[in-house]
């Protein structure tokens, strides 16, 4: 690029005033002239213009003369301009200064002698020097290359100390590979005669051109090393196992997972049932039926228990579909969480609340990871063939359950499935999907209907290998132990139905006693069902509960708050609930069918269990 000196003339016109005219000499009204007007102003250039008559007055003097200006771009050599060629275009000879570009050749010098000497013009424009040659010496011991002033280096077409040849680009095998030949028959390392396969042809190395130039290749099939191996595809290969040729000996080739060995033999298939575990088979118990350790396709019955379980106060975890959790942050306060979790711990470690999850298609037992399964859900009972169910609430690992029918389909496989599963990193994740949660909820079986259900748990405990039964597992598998979902950012949510909390009874603690729910502002009186009995029309549900509120020891103390539904029905809108009648109950019209849900979020930690058929 040409070096211009900026020379900039900034143009100031010069202004004057006009002086007044003077005023006419005047008699009484009718002879007496006005004042005089003022004289015009001057302008930049030329002269000003007269003034205006005052009224009945003599007209002023015209103003003085302006100062002659200069407008750099309009054409026209004016004031101190060295040039004007009417644009505003550099390096044509008059910049938009109106000064020359250049006037002598230093002026045009762009300091890179590779581009060679530039020139001032006639026209007071530059022109570009003649490039040096490639290689020339610019100074410094630099060199020019494509008109810069570098450093000798590989790739700049010019031979330097310790480079064999410089070809100027990066393509391999032209003779010239990163500045050394690419082939040299003195150099074992680089002689191609040396290094080419038998069945691709002896090579040879140009010496001159430093190239290789192929030689004939074998015939396909030919006899080559010794006759230890034969031509396929231009490579000699030994006859051995995963050649892709059946040689003496073989049975297949190449090995294949589930048909042909590593040893290329054929592999016999396994046969589940036949009651001997044969790979990939976790198991073979001799029988196609599941639910007794080992399922119909000779896959270990992943069954785990649920040895702690709460209903959760508090926002839902981010992982949920609805994070408000009305049903354990709103409607539930802290004492009847307490005395609701209180009852369910009490089960579990009794042995009377056994819900579980069966991992349906989990491949790899140690929970480590697998792409694809789902999470099955079950309740059942301790089996009796198995004695001695501890008192101690230690909840033991392997423990042997019957399932309750009415979970299960006629194969004996959960009817209640949270599905989309996967375990990445030993973390679980599943949902959004409906299921059932069978509990015991204030003393009475509950069945809560959750949709849009989602797990998040993580696989925990060193695997070993389980109890039976199954009686054996596969050589070198190991199941892990639990699933945690009671810390940050884990465990079951979803929301709760209004027509699976109307049939759930009202909790007999607070219908009677001095924690009874009383009729007070926020609260509602309720009645029993009665022990081990149905919702009826003369008794209260846990959702007459929920909507009317309760409190206690004559309204002193809130158990729960009355509550509406916060997640409306698929493709609805949320109905509104209302406690009616002296038996304050919701009309079963409301409710019934009603899939209006109290969004809800449970804690738990389950341990690997056993099932043994069905209760």
């Amino acid at each position: 690029m040409s070096a211009v000196s900026a020379r900039w003339v900034v143009p100031f016109g010069l202004v004057v005033i006009g002086v007044a005219g003077a005023s006419a000499c005047g008699g009484d009204d009718d002879a007496g002239g006005g004042s005089g007007g003022s004289g015009g102003a001057g302008a930049t250039s030329g002269g000003g213009s007269a003034g205006a008559a005052g009224a009945a007055g003599a007209a002023g003097a015209a103003g003085g003369g302006g100062s002659a200006g200069q407008t750099c771009g309009n054409g026209k050599l004016e004031g101190t301009e060295e040039c004007d060629d009417g644009n505003f275009v550099g390096a044509d000879g008059c910049e938009n200064t109106c000064d020359f570009t250049c006037e002598a050749a230093s002026d045009c010098d762009d300091g890179d002698p590779c581009t060679g000497t530039e020139s001032c013009g006639a026209n007071h424009d530059c022109a570009p020097g003649t490039p040096l040659a490639v290689g020339s010496d610019c100074g410094n011991g630099r060199v020019c290359v494509n008109g810069n002033c570098v450093s000798p280096q590989c790739g700049d077409a010019q031979v330097q100390t310790g480079e064999e040849c410089d070809d100027g680009n990066a393509v391999s095998g032209d003779g010239c590979d990163f500045c050394k030949f690419s082939c040299l028959s003195t150099d074992a390392t680089r002689d191609c005669s040396q290094s080419g396969d038998a069945c691709a042809g002896s090579d040879k190395c140009d010496d001159a051109k430093h190239t290789c130039t192929a030689g004939a290749k074998l015939a396909e099939g030919a006899s080559c090393k010794a006759a230890t191996g034969k031509c396929l595809s231009g490579i000699c290969t030994l006859l051995t196992c995963g050649n892709s040729q059946l040689d003496a000996g073989e049975q297949c080739d190449p090995p294949s997972a589930g048909s042909c060995s590593a040893q290329c033999q054929t592999i016999v298939k396994p046969v589940c049932g036949n009651g001997t575990v044969e790979a990939p088979e976790h198991c073979d118990d001799g029988n196609s039926a599941n639910l007794d350790g080992c399922d119909s396709k000779c896959a270990y019955e992943t069954v785990l228990r649920m040895i702690d379980l709460d209903i959760m106060g508090g926002a839902a975890p981010s992982f949920c579909s609805v994070t408000k959790n009305q049903l354990g942050n709103v409607a539930l306060t802290p004492t009847a969480l307490s005395s609701l979790n209180s009852d369910l711990q009490k089960g579990i470690d009794a042995g009377t609340t056994n819900l579980m999850v069966q991992l349906l298609g989990l491949e790899e037992l140690t929970g480590t990871a697998d792409p694809g399964l789902e999470v099955g859900v079950l309740s059942g009972a301790l089996d009796k063939a198995k004695t001695g169910w501890p008192s101690d609430g230690s909840n033991p690992i392997d423990w042997w359950f019957k399932i309750d029918p009415n979970g299960v389909d006629s194969a004996g496989l959960p009817t209640g499935k949270i599905g989309s599963g996967a375990i990445v990193a030993k973390v679980l994740t599943a949902g959004p999907s409906q299921i059932d949660l069978a509990l015991t909820l204030g003393g009475s079986a509950a069945v809560l209907g959750m949709r849009d259900a989602k797990l998040r748990a993580a696989a925990s405990g060193v695997p070993d290998v389980p109890a039976p039964p199954p009686a054996s597992l596969g050589a070198g598998l190991s199941v892990f132990k639990e699933l945690v979902a009671n810390q940050g950012n884990q465990g079951l949510c979803g929301n709760v139905s209004v027509d699976s909390l109307a049939k759930i009874p009202v909790p007999e603690v607070l219908t009677t006693g001095i924690a009874a729910c009383q009729d007070c502002p926020g609260s509602k009186k309720y009645t029993f069902c009665g022990k081990d009995q149905p919702v009826g029309d003369s008794c209260n549900s846990l959702l007459d509960a929920l909507v009317g509120g309760c409190k206690g020891l004559a309204c002193a103390l809130a158990a729960i708050n009355p509550t509406q539904p916060d997640v409306a029905k698929p493709g609805g809108s949320l109905t509104k609930l209302v406690n009616q009648g002296p038996t304050n109950k919701i009309p079963s019209a409301d409710v019934t069918g009603n899939q209006d849900a109290y969004s809800s979020f449970l804690s738990f930690r389950a341990r690997r269990a056993h099932v043994t058929g069905k209760k």
